[in-house]
């Protein structure tokens, strides 16, 4: 019969479950809760229910091009026997209990007793990574299994694990490959190296290929030349403020705080990493022995950051090479060091020695303290905002319109008609990505043409914007503080209006 899991385990399964279940409630219960980037990443997936759908849709041929392989793969099986929005929303658990479990046996491998423990609970506030079914969801829960295969030597699974994140991420797939080289690079030291560099140069070069057929051979011509860093440091888009802000004349702001540019210290990490310099400071000597995996990944992140900012946008963005090894590397080192540090401490200090026993037999009070906390936290969190009536009865009336349907407008709601209504938009700031000139173009283009008209004094310039473009509905957010001078005339002829939105059909 099989032992039953240790009391930390079941603690450690129940705090998981709940922040899992805190983090991931909104859009499992609210079926018009969007994650903001599933807006671009997922909504062309339902051209595989339905290839009628999206027709010559610019946003879709583009997000679509720019997905990795494996990601369509997955999509392509989930529309076959589901919803791929409703799986995208099923996803972020199931990820999280990937990269949890995995979590819990790579802190094993450094430290028995309370490694463990210690890297799934210090890896929970990471789990908002990991909403929306999107490409970088699958970032922790591939990097944290590719580092405990290559932690325990198990290079065959390893190399399996560094395909799988070329075909569904590929910036942890160039990290897989250089923590992996260097482990085997290690191993040729202690051993024969044939087995391992065959499974490394196999898993490479698969995923590698898979990499290079996707985006250089099949890349899209409506996307043209990628900006430079010349073209970028003089476009507004990438100052501050800008839909993809990059550069920032702050150097702090730009080298450390920036969610693009930087190491991103404003999204969770000085917490961790503060916490891994305090241990680093407290163990002198004993810095030492912090496992291989941890200064590997550290240098592996350093280098990627370099890189992509020597070669900025072809790699993608740098906070994208340090934003989960960061504070990774930080918390496996405090899993793998805590422990032997505080038993140190114990038996330096005489007084905490004596104490000890008490503190052991507290640590469930603490434990459901903390149970508590996160509970009620998560209880905070987990309270669905309900979506205001006029969007919802807006959403249920795009689905009625023809699937062929352009829609045009100003409004924050247009970003997840694609996605909610399966409609397309003729423009919004959600899409409009300025890395590839000639998309970026065509995206302004539609821009000014739709600023023009909301501008223009004659419904006529509406008229000849619609059969310019071929929208075939206009969209008036009345709360958007951007309607058209002829709004008058487009209430009277309106088809739809709920109050805050009014939709008009283009005349033919």
């Amino acid at each position: 019969m099989r032992a039953l899991p240790s009391a930390p385990a079941l603690y450690a399964i129940v705090l998981a479950a709940v922040a899992v279940l805190g983090e991931f409630w909104p859009a499992l219960t609210n079926p018009w809760y969007v994650y903001d980037d599933a807006r671009q990443h997922v909504f062309w997936t339902y051209r595989y229910q339905d290839p009628s759908l999206f027709p010559g849709d610019l946003y879709a041929d583009v997000f679509s091009a720019l997905a990795p392989t494996g990601y369509h793969a997955l999509y392509w099986v989930i529309a076959r026997v589901g919803d791929p929005l409703t799986a995208s929303r099923w996803l972020g658990p199931g990820l999280a209990a990937v990269m949890l479990w995995y979590a819990w046996r790579l802190g094993r491998a450094m430290e028995p007793r309370w490694g463990g423990f210690l890297t799934a609970l210090l890896l929970m506030p990471y789990l908002y990574t990991l909403g929306g079914g999107l490409p970088r969801s699958f970032a922790l829960p591939l990097l944290v299994p590719h580092l405990y295969f290559v932690t325990t030597a198990q290079m065959a699974k390893a190399s399996v694990v560094l395909v799988l994140e070329a075909l569904l991420y590929p910036q942890v797939f160039l990290l897989g490959v250089g923590v992996q080289a260097l482990a085997v690079a290690r191993a040729a030291f202690r051993g024969p190296l044939r087995r391992p560099l065959a499974l490394f140069l196999v898993g490479a070069t698969v995923g590698g290929l898979s990499l290079a057929s996707r985006y250089f051979v099949e890349r899209p011509a409506a996307l043209g030349p990628m900006v430079t860093w010349a073209e970028a440091r003089r476009a507004p888009e990438f100052q501050p403020g800008g839909r993809g802000e990059f550069f920032d004349p702050d150097p702090f702001a730009f080298w450390v705080k920036g969610s693009r540019s930087g190491l991103g210290w404003n999204t969770g990490v000085p917490q961790v990493v503060a916490l891994a310099i305090l241990l680093a400071l407290l163990l002198g000597r004993g810095i030492r022995r912090t496992p291989p995996v941890v200064v590997d990944t550290l240098l592996v992140s350093g280098a990627l950051f370099a890189a992509a900012h020597l070669l900025l946008f072809r790699i993608h963005l740098p906070n994208r090479y340090v934003r989960w090894t960061l504070p990774l590397a930080a918390v496996l080192f405090v899993a793998a060091h805590a422990r032997p540090l505080a038993e140190r401490l114990r038996r330096r200090a005489p007084a905490l020695g004596r104490a000890w026993p008490y503190l052991a037999r507290g640590r469930w009070a603490a434990a459901l303290v903390l149970l508590a906390g996160v509970a009620a936290g998560s209880r905070w969190v987990a309270s669905p905002r309900p979506t205001p009536p006029e969007v919802v009865g807006l959403h249920q009336y795009l689905r009625t319109l023809p699937p062929d349907a352009l829609v045009a407008g100003k409004s924050a709601v247009l970003a997840s008609v694609p996605l909610l209504d399966r409609r397309r938009v003729l423009e919004d700031r959600e899409f409009a990505q300025a890395y590839f000139t000639g998309y970026y173009r065509e995206v302004m283009r539609r821009t000014e043409a739709r600023r023009s008209a909301w501008r223009a004094e004659s419904p006529e310039a509406l008229t000849r914007f619609c059969r310019e473009f071929r929208v075939t509905h206009l969209l008036v957010d009345r709360r958007a503080g951007d309607s058209p001078v002829t709004l008058p005339a487009l209430t009277a002829g309106a088809i739809f209006d709920n109050g805050r939105f009014l939709v008009w059909r283009c005349p033919r």
